[in-house]
């Protein structure tokens, strides 16, 4: 009886073990560098899983868990997913300066759970309070933000024009909140930003022309989704006026088409009022067709919105800012 006994203790205190105490992984902790020019966050560890944004070279983000050569981290506060072959290890001195090497001071590594658990020195993990939140573990080189610049983002339609329409989703709603979205990475980035609309208003092509001319803006965004008789028509495409704007309108063509991996429509010069009365560097975003029943599901979602918003933040960073 007393031989049962002792194993059943035994056996209480091993499920106790694995069940309860937080496990470490090889990479757990471990703060990276990207060091390719983007990578995908999915939120899986294989290829084939959803894209739920993208990191740019210099960004650093600290990971919790390896699996089978990708690394966990945390982006908007949700699991996210990265090929560790695309990052580069990086640690911090005894100053918590970057460092080349592995400090000899002893870290504590930050748990998925949001717990510290300590850990022997040569793993050289990071503890770090702004990720203790576990909400936003990827950082980003702040010499690169757009502080300075303004920019108008226009969100087609509104009112009594809802744009176009289909299973009762209306192109007004779809542009007002991807035009927030964006106006909200902007001004992460240190830009000012004045929205056209904040509501559902409608606001003529005159006074969305006036408001962008009579600002100090660096250039007008406006945000529309696209529509067609074939519901089989897909992609997203920019429009721009004037033949000195084109450049812009390519750097985020690319950049929304990597983002997204949505078809390629290309760049077209256009005749729209937006862009001809413009007097700033003006384009015209198509970020998908709202007939096309496969594009809808997507585009109606918060998750691509996202990404096509942080994807035209970095289209104007390169546009915009030197060596980028």
């Amino acid at each position: 009886m007393n031989v049962l006994k002792k194993c059943i203790l035994s056996s209480f205190i091993l499920v106790f073990f694995f069940t309860i105490i937080p496990a470490v992984h090889a990479a757990e902790g471990q703060m990276y560098l990207v060091n390719v020019d983007t990578i995908e966050l999915k939120d899986a560890p294989k290829s084939n899983a959803n894209v739920i944004g993208n990191l740019i070279e210099g960004d650093k983000l600290t990971t919790f868990e390896e699996h089978n050569g990708w690394v966990k981290t945390f982006f908007r506060g949700e699991a996210a997913w990265v090929l560790e072959n695309n990052l580069q290890a990086i640690y911090l001195n005894d100053e918590g300066e970057l460092a080349s090497e592995k400090s000899s001071q002893s870290y504590k590594a930050i748990t998925a759970e949001g717990g510290l658990i300590n850990l022997p020195s040569e793993t050289a993990k990071l503890d770090s309070p702004n990720l203790k939140s576990a909400s936003m573990e990827i950082t980003r080189n702040q010499k690169n933000n757009l502080s300075g610049y303004h920019f108008i983002v226009d969100a087609g339609h509104g009112g009594k024009d809802g744009g176009a329409m289909a299973k009762k989703m209306k192109e007004k709603d779809l542009t007002l909140s991807t035009a927030k979205l964006l106006a909200e990475e902007l001004k992460e980035e240190g830009a000012a930003v004045t929205l056209s609309r904040k509501d559902d208003t409608y606001i003529s092509l005159d006074n969305r022309t006036i408001i962008s001319n009579s600002s100090d803006a660096d250039a007008f965004i406006s945000v529309h989704y696209n529509a067609n008789k074939n519901p089989k028509a897909a992609g997203i495409s920019t429009f721009y006026h004037s033949s000195k704007h084109s450049k812009l309108a390519n750097k985020i063509q690319n950049a929304l088409v990597i983002a997204t991996s949505m078809n390629d429509r290309g760049t077209k010069q256009a005749n729209y009022k937006v862009l001809r009365s413009n007097r700033k560097p003006a384009v015209l975003l198509e970020l998908g067709f709202i007939t096309n029943p496969d594009e809808l599901d997507k585009i109606k979602s918060i998750t691509y919105q996202k990404n096509a918003a942080e994807s035209i933040v970095e289209g104007i960073k390169k546009y915009f800012l030197e060596n980028y």
